[in-house]
């Protein structure tokens, strides 16, 4: 396999998945009527790479408690 084709490989995942992540945020927002940009699937996402674990864990649960 080439340079060429792991990149397009890659750049097609990627895009696959920020695709998907944008479909649930569009279905979290519509079936909860979550107003809060802070727990948008793609926002959770970006903010867990770089941050600690307790970090991640305080986001998604502030989130979960949001949506009930």
């Amino acid at each position: 396999m080439g340079d060429t084709l792991n990149l397009t490989i890659v750049l097609v995942l990627f895009g696959l998945l920020f695709i998907y992540l944008s479909f649930l945020t569009i279905t979290i927002q519509t079936f909860y009527s979550i107003n809060n940009a802070q727990c948008s699937p793609i926002n959770l996402f970006i903010k867990s790479i770089g941050a600690d674990d307790e970090n991640n864990v305080d986001n998604f649960a502030h989130c979960v408690k949001t949506m009930n």
